[in-house]
């Protein structure tokens, strides 16, 4: 399930694989040039972890979050960018 509120130049933000083991890769397109920033709460609203994909180049871009630290369960992730943000839903289960 994807809940979007306005990203402005954040466009198009995909995750998988969805169930995730240990990584997550994000792909997202940018308008314009910017630095992302990323948070992953749980389902309860608590933070688990959180970080910068740093200043990226227009146009489409992919990024590796590493699980690891996470338990199994449901999570969402928050794609933040300075005009607005993107949220998805993923699933991490353990093996």
């Amino acid at each position: 399930m994807r809940t979007e509120e306005p990203g402005g130049n954040l466009s198009a933000v995909h995750i998988a694989p969805n169930p995730a083991v240990d990584q997550l890769f994000v792909r997202f397109d940018l308008k314009e040039m910017e630095s992302l920033r990323y948070a992953v709460h749980d389902l309860t609203g608590r933070l688990m972890t959180e970080g910068e994909f740093g200043n990226l180049n227009a146009g489409k871009n992919t990024r590796t979050l590493e699980l690891g630290n996470l338990p199994s369960g449901m999570y969402q992730l928050e794609v933040i960018s300075g005009s607005g943000s993107r949220t998805e839903k993923f699933v991490v289960e353990r093996r």
